[in-house]
């Protein structure tokens, strides 16, 4: 996450490195924690837990906690924060927060959680608590956190006993007395009472409510009007629509990171003041939308009357870096300030074009079949394909590599809607195609100066699986 005293840029990833995440989670069952002998190492210690058999350099966290029972099976959200390091030189450094966890299990996916480290205080905005240094902290201090289903638990009062009774099960599952501890007391966790898990979850409702309304006790902190959703769900739209009636009822901003291309579908996008009923924006047609860095889109900015595929969101499979500037305390009004700014400004949406090498290794070495033959020299020719059409486009970038060239003057746009619009169609970037369109019919009556960001705002990922694939004796996925 990026920002400074007045905005605050999110990143919105939707793609498979959650699934990675909870698939190491799942291998090792355990998390490292300290023992602490003070609460300041508490502290320092809870930002540093780990999971078991993963390594991060040093500098990032320490690998060299203790296992505790008390942490296994729990849904841990990880934060990375650049944070400025303490060098001469003054470089960033990066540094993993592993505080907040999930006390709310999905009721209609059956989650299978450990709750019992989420039990207490889970509640206070992750990233606004004084160990943030530097010049983010003012922006992060607009933040506060909901683990995916844990948003219908804090936000409907008609969800009250049924997250109610899942927590409390999930609990329980996992004290000194349940199948999971063997009996063996290891969690040193005794079960809870049903009134006292009813006590904990209003409190829970307090807590968050205090920090999203709109009025703020004497003495307090400022609100955190910026609500970070990440989330793995078929039912985006559920979010859009608690979203804009959060909106509505606190001036609260909602973002919502969903994962894509699993069980999930995607759908991330940022939701706010234009959200709701904007009706208005569209009257104008095209000709009077403003020109926005992608000549009039507005990627991942959530619109209900939007005419796009999916209302502004990002598309049920595209995975994408989506920044965007959010004016924390914004509001619409009728009619608004004239010099008012928007309360959202994308700032950059960069899709990832990924491409998952899986049977390199099984060229020449006799261990594919003559089907398996065939599939991998399709996709060699498809990837190639693929290089070529981003090579062209970068060529013709430099090219037209004056900072003093419009792109008014770009006799090669249809070309460019050509090699766009196949990438996004090839990646499952619903945008990026989007931004083809926009490119050829907008590169004149909204241009830009220089390289379009159109056509540089991507990102080619190669990953190959040798090694692992080697490792495991697998030679076709």
């Amino acid at each position: 996450m990026l920002g400074n005293e007045q905005t605050i840029s999110l990143d919105v990833e939707s793609n498979e490195y959650l699934e990675r995440w909870l698939w190491y989670m799942k291998k090792s069952q355990k998390m490292k924690l300290a023992k602490p002998k003070h609460k300041e190492l508490q502290r320092r210690e809870k930002e540093e837990n780990i999971l078991r058999d993963y390594h991060f350099n040093t500098n990032y966290w320490k690998d060299d906690l203790n296992n505790n029972s008390l942490y296994w099976q729990s849904a841990l959200l990880p934060v990375i924060l650049n944070v400025d390091g303490k060098d001469e030189d003054k470089k960033r450094n990066v540094k993993i927060l592993a505080e907040r966890y999930k006390k709310y299990p999905s009721i209609a996916l059956h989650e299978d959680i450990n709750t019992i480290p989420a039990f207490e205080g889970m509640f206070k905005p992750l990233m606004k608590r004084g160990f943030i240094s530097g010049n983010m902290e003012g922006a992060l201090n607009d933040v506060t956190e909901v683990i995916c289903a844990e948003m219908f638990a804090l936000y409907s009062p008609g969800n009250y006993q049924s997250f109610l009774k899942e927590s409390f099960n999930a609990y329980n599952n996992y004290t000194e007395n349940s199948f999971f501890s063997k009996g063996q007391g290891e969690t040193g966790k005794k079960e809870k009472k049903y009134e006292d898990y009813a006590v904990s979850l209003i409190k829970d409702l307090k807590e968050f409510g205090s920090y999203i309304s709109a009025y703020q006790e004497e003495g307090r902190a400022n609100r955190t009007p910026i609500v970070l959703i990440p989330a793995c769900t078929t039912r985006a739209v559920d979010y859009y629509v608690i979203g804009q009636g959060n909106y509505l009822a606190a001036g609260v901003k909602t973002v919502l990171c969903n994962s894509c291309k699993t069980t999930a579908g995607g759908g991330s996008c940022f939701i706010g003041p234009d959200s709701w009923d904007d009706r208005k924006l569209n009257k104008g047609e095209e000709l009077l939308k403003e020109n926005t860095i992608y000549h009039g889109l507005k990627p991942g900015i959530y619109m209900q009357t939007s005419k796009e595929r999916c209302r502004g969101a990002l598309g049920e499979k595209e995975q994408a870096l989506l920044v965007c500037d959010i004016s924390p305390y914004h509001e619409k009004n009728s009619p608004n300030i004239e010099s008012m700014v928007d309360a959202f400004s994308i700032v950059a949406h960069i899709p990832i074009l990924e491409e998952k090498i899986y049977v390199k290794q099984c060229i020449g070495k006799n261990k594919c079949s003559k089907k398996d033959g065939f599939v991998i020299q399709k996709e060699g020719q498809e990837r190639a394909e693929m290089k070529n059409l981003m090579a062209n486009i970068i060529e013709h970038c430099q090219d037209r590599g004056s900072t003093t060239t419009m792109t008014e003057s770009d006799e090669d746009a249809e070309k460019m809607e050509e090699y766009l619009k196949r990438l996004g169609l090839h990646y499952n970037s619903d945008w990026l195609y989007k931004r083809g369109e926009y490119y050829k019919e907008f590169h004149k009556t909204k241009p830009q100066r220089g390289i379009a960001p159109t056509l540089i705002d991507w990102m080619y990922i190669e990953i190959d699986y040798q090694k692992f694939m080697e490792d495991k004796k697998q030679y076709l996925v």
